[in-house]
């Protein structure tokens, strides 16, 4: 399996990075082909992907590394060895101010700068860290966000105080209530959630809060659904609604403990296709709320090769 990422962003001495070198599994690579590249000591290699972490071990007891480097080329330099690290899209929602357990789920997946993630709605609330969440991922670049409905509520709020007064340093006050680490809150914050979008829409999947319109088995344009749809729907997460048309719908809203018997990211897949396909067209939606304020844990979608991976709150502790 040929080696899907690229990437990322810092330099760090051996034995300094924070993850302890721990790599993701499509990080590291061995070579399956060597050349030479002319009037370079260096070798030009293509990678294939270690899944088994004792090869992985091996290869950084053995391989001559002076430097786990992450940068913003498409190279990544072990030493004298070069390897290649394709850009990976990754989905989540529903992260309800987790900062810590969010920041956790990044080192995982090892994220970075040429990596994107989509962050579908309820950044905000229910945790302990909704304003420094929200300044991180506002702040962070290749991250896209839209608005759920804890958002699209203190919005509604924030609007209604606007219309009560000009004493904007009064609203601000008041807005600061509204979460537990308020006292963070600043306008540039509240700007940037105002002005979220409320769905994205890309090549292979469409991302939203809580459900798009369908009649009669099929989807429907995104962009003809009310945001208060986008954002409050509860029947699109029902399973017997399995639109075959257009592209996988990705979304979150309600914690899937309530339609399953676990935490894990629900698929469901199209007529003909099989449960554990590595591509997301295969996919008519994919539930991805694992209810972090109730079960302590986390997880996202890459929508590369449609794997999950979790992080869980009792393991920090």
């Amino acid at each position: 399996e040929v080696c899907q990422n690229v990437a990322h962003t810092k330099l760090y001495p051996y034995g300094e990075h924070p993850s302890s070198f721990r790599l993701p599994s499509s990080s590291l690579a061995i070579p399956s082909r060597l050349a030479l590249l002319t009037n370079s000591s260096s070798l030009s290699l293509h990678f294939l992907a270690i899944k088994s972490s004792f090869l992985r071990n091996i290869l950084l007891l053995f391989m001559p590394c002076r430097y786990f480097c992450r940068t913003d080329a498409q190279a990544i330099e072990f030493g004298f060895f070069m390897c290649y690290k394709f850009c990976m899209v990754y989905c989540v929602s529903d992260i309800h101010g987790y900062y810590d357990l969010f920041c956790r789920l990044l080192d995982k997946i090892g994220f970075c700068g040429g990596d994107k993630l989509y962050v579908l709605g309820d950044i905000v609330d229910k945790g302990p860290d909704s304003v420094r969440l929200a300044k991180l991922l506002f702040s962070m670049p290749g991250v896209c966000c839209i608005a759920g409905n804890h958002e699209y509520d203190f919005l509604k709020y924030y609007r209604a105080l606007m219309a009560q007064t000009e004493d904007y340093d009064a609203v601000l006050e008041r807005l600061r209530a509204y979460f537990a680490d308020g006292h963070l809150l600043d306008w540039e914050t509240v700007d940037g959630l105002e002005a979220l979008p409320y769905y994205i829409e890309t090549e292979d999947f469409i991302g939203v809060h809580a459900g798009v319109p369908v009649r009669d088995g099929k989807l429907l344009p995104v962009s003809s659904a009310a945001c208060e749809q986008l954002v409050y729907d509860r029947r699109f997460k029902d399973a017997d609604v399995l639109p075959q048309n257009g592209k996988c719908v990705l979304f979150g809203h309600t914690p899937v403990r309530y339609i399953s018997d676990g935490d894990e990211i629900l698929f469901y897949p199209r007529e003909g296709k099989v449960q554990g396909s590595a591509a997301i067209a295969d996919y008519c939606k994919i539930h991805l709320d694992t209810g972090v304020y109730l079960s302590g844990i986390l997880g996202c979608l890459c929508t590369d090769d449609c794997r999950c991976h979790y992080v869980d709150l009792s393991d920090m502790t």
